[in-house]
């Protein structure tokens, strides 16, 4: 998200403070049901406008962006072994844990157990050498 917000910094126009203001929005409620019109007026703009300024600034569409701070969520709760894959699912704002699932996979291409998997082997070798997570 840090890096969405920058690349919205640089854009000093009206548009690049939508984009931020979007960006916060987003951030701050990534784990709620979220759409488009909700975002769009709470920045006062329409929702046709805030998608093509997103598009414009980020080269992604809105599913994209919330997919991706999800995604980097996800990753972070992971790390807990005590944490179910639902329990995760739902803390980020899936409301079904296969089509979580099916999202982590499409973005980091691996599932979620390999990427746990991986976390553990880290974890107890203390290095990271030959591992690579996306």
């Amino acid at each position: 998200m840090e890096a969405m917000r920058k690349e919205a910094a640089e854009t000093v126009s009206t548009g690049g403070l939508i984009v931020r203001r979007a960006l916060s929005y987003i951030e701050e409620r990534y784990d709620k049901k979220l759409r488009l019109t909700r975002v769009a007026a709470h920045c006062y703009v329409s929702h046709w406008y805030l998608s093509k300024l997103l598009n414009k600034a980020l080269d992604k569409n809105f599913c994209e962006i919330i997919n991706e701070l999800r995604i980097d969520k996800a990753k972070e709760l992971l790390g807990e072994p005590r944490l179910t894959v639902a329990d995760i699912s739902e803390t980020i704002g899936f409301s079904d844990s296969a089509h979580f699932s099916k999202v982590f996979k499409r973005y980091e291409g691996v599932s979620i157990s390999e990427y746990r998997n991986r976390l553990a082997h880290i974890g107890s070798s203390g290095k990271v050498s030959n591992i690579t997570i996306k």
